[in-house]
Order: C-alpha cells, then structure tokens, then sequence
C-alpha cells in the first residue's frame, strides 16, 4: 500500500473511526482501524459487532492494499503532528509507515483477514430525512433512556413516523422525553429502537458529515449514510412502552415560569439536596406563591421562591431534580409550563408554545 492525502483529513477519518472500536476486549482486532486503499478510494473502517462506521475519500493512491493498525496509536500519533499538511501511509514487511513532513512513525500491523465484516444488508427500506432534523430529534431525548441494559427497550431511543411526524421518544420508567418533528415528505417506517450507547456516533455523524441522511433499514440492523461515512448499528428487537397512556390529559394546576429562573432556582436547591436528589415544590396559586424546597439534615436546607403565573389548586409534590434540570436543554422556549395532575401523578413540561416537546417525570414519594 501507498497513499498520499490530507493529513487533516486522514486526521479525522481516524478519529472517528477510533471512537467506535472495541474497549477492553479479548479480540485485539476489534481494537483497530482497518485501512483499504483501492482505486482511487481510500477508505477507513471501524467496528465493536455492536456498531461499525466506514468513511471513504478520494485519495491519491499509488498502490493499492488493506491494513489494520490499532486505532489509538494511528490517532495519537496524527493528532500530536499538528502543523502538518500532508501524510503517506506505506506498509512493508508487516508495517505501516505513517510519514509526515516532521515525523515518521512505523507501526506494527494486525492481521486484517481477522477484521470483521461491516453489514451491509441488501433487502433494506431506504428512507430520507434532513440530517440537522435527525439529531435533533435524537438529542432531544437520549438523555431519558436507562443506561442499564436489563430491559433493551428502556436502553434504546424510538424513532417512528406518525401522520407525517417523525416521533422520537425515550423512558427510563421513571420519566420520559417525546420530540416531534414535521419533515416534508417522509414516507412511513416501522418502529426503530436505538442502542442509547450507539446514539452519540450517530450524532456526532449527523453533525459532521452531511445535510441529507439516508436511512436504510434491514430486520435488526439500521444503516445511516451521511456523505462520505456509512454507519451501522444493531436495532433492539423488543417493543418499546406505550407511553401515550400515561400523559395526563388534564391537569389540576399549573405554574408558568422563566426557565432561566427555574435553571438558577434548582442550581441553589440542589447544593442542599439529599442522597435521593430530592426537591420540594410548593405551590399555591391563591396565595400567588411558588417555592422550591430542599432538606439535607447533614448539610442544612434552602427555601427559594419562584416568580411564576399560578392556577389551579394548591399542591406540594416531590422530584428528582437531575430528571427536571436534564429536560433543560430540549425546551428550546424563555418560558417554561409545569402541568401537575395531582399529588402521586406525573408532572408534564412544556416549553410555552411549543408542543413538539414533552417531557414527563414521575413524582417521589415524601
């Protein structure tokens, strides 16, 4: 093999790359970047048999071949080589030499026959949605996914078309995010569940390589291709929690807000909260007042009163206040409305004048 392109480029595709090979494995070669030049592609692959991305460009090649190298030593070695303009990869004797104009490093190869295959299934449905739309939609919600992996579907965000929607939604039983999108001409597509630990590639793609995203889906396998990079994960074959049950659809009370001034609330209320993150919310629009409490008998507690539009009935209600303060950054509105259903019930929120975001916690017990 010899190849001669971009260093920033090759940089990059490296970087990627790296971020989706194996940690902590038994099978070193899930510890590499498979490196393929052939005709006048250069290409960079990577997988961890969960997810597996694969970037092409072309390359100036003068001979072509395939090599695997560990990916974090290809990628230090790039990333500390900074005023470089260029690089040539060439291999001989079971070695890759990696040259720069200031440094040359020779690494030892792996065997490449032992890199798995990056699936790329045949009989597919092939969709196409905005690239900005798609990770916003996934942004917007991944957070309320369960990091444990004992339920799959609770561990993976829902992507789905409803009446020309595109719904994404993710629960942890405890709360849950649901972001809605109008795309123009969307066509119908089954219900996807995502790995929430393959989400934040897929964004980090979504942001980086192209406007259009072109989806294409097999029976347990989504492929994403963005440009130049062609990712794949696994889906989850389960079925994911009807949730549209559990949002109330009326309510006893409600308390518009600023958000900034909800964000500064919790931030004091949370240096005396206790090991269950708990917050208080007292709310009593008769008398025009609501106040958030916080009470740790090893620290101390804080009353901190909140400016806000009240009706409905009094209330005093318990929550989690990590689960509120990560709703934050999917309310894209100044104003904030909290929907309570009663004590025991879950509290819905809103940005003032945008429904395509709902967010629901469900209340603690006192």
């Amino acid at each position: 093999m010899r190849v001669t392109l971009p260093k920033n480029t090759l940089e990059q595709m490296v970087f990627r790359a790296e971020k989706v090979t194996g940690k902590n494995l038994s099978l070193t070669i899930l510890r590499a970047v498979l490196l393929v030049a052939e005709k006048k592609n250069f290409t960079v692959r990577a997988t961890n048999l969960d997810l597996g991305i694969e970037i092409q460009v072309p390359a100036q090649i003068t001979n072509e071949g395939v090599v695997a190298v560990p990916g974090d030593i290809l990628n230090s070695f790039l990333a500390n080589n900074p005023n470089s303009s260029s690089v040539v990869l060439s291999t001989k004797d079971g070695v890759l030499e990696v040259a720069t104009e200031r440094s040359v490093a020779r690494v030892k190869t792996l065997p490449h026959e032992d890199f798995p295959t990056i699936p790329k299934p045949k009989q597919t449905n092939t969709i196409s949605l905005p690239s900005k739309d798609l990770a916003s939609g996934l942004r917007a919600v991944w957070y309320a996914a369960s990091p444990s992996s004992m339920k799959p579907e609770l561990s993976s965000v829902l992507v789905v078309e409803e009446r020309g929607d595109v719904v994404f939604a993710a629960t942890d039983s405890f709360r849950l995010a649901e972001k809605r999108l109008r795309v123009k001409g969307v066509d119908s597509f089954s219900p996807l569940l995502i790995p929430l630990k393959n989400i934040t590639e897929i964004v980090r793609t979504l942001d980086q390589a192209g406007d259009v995203a072109t989806l294409q889906i097999s029976e347990n396998q989504l492929s994403v291709i963005v440009g130049e990079t062609y990712l794949t994960t696994r889906i989850i074959d389960a079925t994911f929690p009807d949730y549209k049950q559990i949002i109330p659809t009326s309510f006893t009370t409600e308390a518009t807000v600023l958000k900034d001034d909800l964000v500064n609330t919790l931030k004091i209320s949370t240096i005396f909260s206790n090991k269950f993150n708990q917050v208080l919310f007292n709310i009593s629009p008769k008398k025009k007042q609501f106040t958030v409490e916080t009470n740790n008998p090893e620290i101390g507690e804080n009353t901190t009163k909140v400016e806000a539009a009240l009706v409905g009935e009094e209330l005093a209600i318990g929550f989690n206040h990590k689960y509120i303060t990560d709703s934050f950054q999917s309310l894209t509105a100044d104003s904030t409305t909290l929907k309570f259903s009663g004590e025991g019930k879950p509290l819905v929120i809103q940005g003032v004048g945008d429904k395509t975001f709902t967010y629901l916690v469900m209340p603690m017990n006192r």
